[in-house]
């Protein structure tokens, strides 16, 4: 076991001086809770592989895969809206093992379910286990770490996140050829790390700012002892704690967003805070996430192992680029990464965008002459075919030849066409390699958002508010991140029916140039400013 590690440190609001240090506890403590952010990931990004196979087990229409997909994100918001309140009742630590438990109840439910109901239970338990560890991990995180390396350690909860959803794809990639069972072992898996994190957890502390804030401060000391290490002072530490405790006493009772409110310096960063959760679903990272696997088939990716497999490597992109975020947090602060991150994925929303109006204008062409009458007869080529909801498009395995059919006419008729023809109602067949431009704008996708507007809202809006608010703002930005993610992942699948595949991803697009425009102007910087300086001082960004 290593020792302490130092480095001088000059923060306002602590002794000019003093060594901080980091300790083997206080990493352990980090990382451990951070395995709640590593399961959000998880149970979140595994959907986009199993889906493919729980449409066709379960016999799924697209309004079916939406709640699928959305009722873990509807558990979600509900537990966001409560965990501010279970923090401040019960404390950080044992609103991390409520949420293992939740997640381990959760995944085996899944693995289990024989009907698209017990599914749906279980996806929406485990939707409660995301929502409290969403906004108690990087909380707790930011609560227990020294000022220089809290953006780091809060930085490495994303990092988290992105590799439980790295893996989620790896696992669906590996049980894709078991088109039965294999979103069993998917959807179950993940009852392993949240059985290893509730057992670990119970041995790690509780924050020294929630002990201060329930007048134990003994305990608080202690705690803060075993994290900073035994050679360093932490009485300067410690008195700001209290004195943000002592403002929790006085401040924060009653109704407490009232407050924030009337107060115009808490007021607007309370906007920001809010803001940056709403812009961070509003721009899509989820659609690309949940729907990755979805929207490489839609892409002309006709083989589901493929689009799997595809998708993994999309995922990969988020993972390897969020340890940049990690790396940069503390170099060119929050702000520059927030704003950099939106301009590159207005570019790639673009080249999404711009991939499909290109795909859908070299859709396959009708080759095969038209045996049976009706208004299918009409269409010259697969997209007309499939805009209309009446007909399919059936094509040879290469995509090259094919035909537009009535869907009743063909699904109780197959001998109008050959066997090893692919009857489709939702995926055209693109020409040549079009399909990789699609690809290609998810990855540059996932590489802008990954070290910014990946982690920034988590960061920031653990550290925007002073102690008496903090649990009840985080609380209420993360139920808004929660809420927008529900709307954007349960409409994805039919706005890009109503609004065309490169419409709905133009719209993104609008909304993340809005976004840039936003934090350009109020978004503030709180790189290495300690918690209490943060919540005591008016930042105003430059620009």
């Amino acid at each position: 076991m290593h020792g302490p590690v130092s480095t001088t440190q000059h923060i306002a609001g602590e002794t000019k001086g003093a060594t901080p240090q980091t300790t083997v506890y206080l990493y352990m403590a980090a990382l451990l809770s951070a395995i709640g952010g590593f399961l959000f990931g998880y149970d979140t990004g595994v959907v986009s592989g199993a889906l493919l196979q729980l449409r066709t087990y379960f016999d799924l229409n697209i309004e079916w895969q939406e709640v699928v997909v959305s009722i873990t994100i509807a558990g979600a918001w509900i537990c966001a809206v409560l965990a501010g309140k279970l923090n401040d009742w019960l404390g950080r630590k044992p609103t991390v093992l409520i949420a293992s438990c939740l997640f381990s109840v959760g995944s085996i439910l899944m693995a289990a379910s024989s009907d698209k109901w017990t599914l749906c239970v279980g996806r929406l338990i485990v939707g409660f286990g995301v929502g409290l560890s969403s906004m108690t991990t990087p909380m707790y995180i930011a609560e227990v770490s020294p000022t220089e390396y809290r953006g780091k350690l809060v930085t490495v909860n994303q990092l988290f996140i992105t590799a439980g959803q790295f893996i989620a794809s790896v696992v669906d990639g590996v049980f894709a050829a078991d088109e039965r069972n294999g979103w069993r072992f998917m959807l179950g898996l993940a009852a392993i790390p949240a059985l290893i994190q509730g057992v670990c957890f119970l041995f790690m502390p509780e924050s020294p700012r929630w002990l201060c804030g329930k007048s134990k401060d003994q305990q608080a000391h202690e705690v803060l002892r075993k994290l900073r290490g035994k050679n360093v002072n932490i009485d300067a530490e410690l008195r700001d704690i209290k004195m943000s405790a002592n403002e929790l006493e006085t401040t924060g009772s009653g109704f407490i967003l009232g407050k924030v409110w009337a107060d115009a310096f808490l007021r607007k960063r309370f906007i920001v805070g809010v803001m940056l959760m709403v812009f961070q679903q509003i721009i899509a990272i989820n659609t690309v996430m949940y729907y990755s696997a979805t929207i490489i088939e839609m892409s002309g990716f006709r083989d589901k192992r493929i689009a799997i497999w595809l998708s993994a490597g999309v995922a990969f992109f988020n993972f390897a680029f969020s340890t940049v975020g990690v790396y940069l947090v503390e170099r060119v602060g929050r702000r520059i990464l927030t704003l950099s991150s939106l301009a590159g994925v207005a570019l790639s929303l673009a080249v999404l965008s711009g991939g499909f109006w290109i795909g859908g204008s070299h859709s396959s062409a009708v080759t095969v002459p038209k045996d049976l009458a009706g208004p299918c007869a009409s269409y010259d080529f697969c997209k007309p075919c499939l805009d209309d909801h009446r007909c399919l498009f059936v094509s040879n395995p290469a995509g090259d030849a094919g035909t537009c059919l009535p869907k009743i006419e063909a699904n109780a008729n197959r001998s109008v066409y050959p066997p090893d023809w692919i009857p489709e109602d939702r995926i055209c067949p693109v020409a040549g390699n079009l399909g990789w431009i699609t690809f290609a704008g998810l990855a540059l996708y996932l590489i802008s958002f990954a070290p910014g507007m990946g982690p920034m809202p988590w960061t920031v809006n653990s550290e925007l508010f002073p102690l008496w608010c903090r649990s009840t703002c985080f609380s209420i930005a993360t139920a808004f991140n929660w809420l927008f993610n529900l709307v954007i992942s349960l409409t994805f699948l039919t706005l890009a029916e109503a609004l065309t595949q490169h419409g709905v991803f133009f719209m993104y697009m609008c909304f993340t140039i809005s976004g840039f425009i936003f934090f350009y102007y109020l978004q503030p910087e709180t790189k290495g400013l300690s918690l209490e300086d943060v919540g005591r001082k008016a930042i105003t960004p430059v620009h």
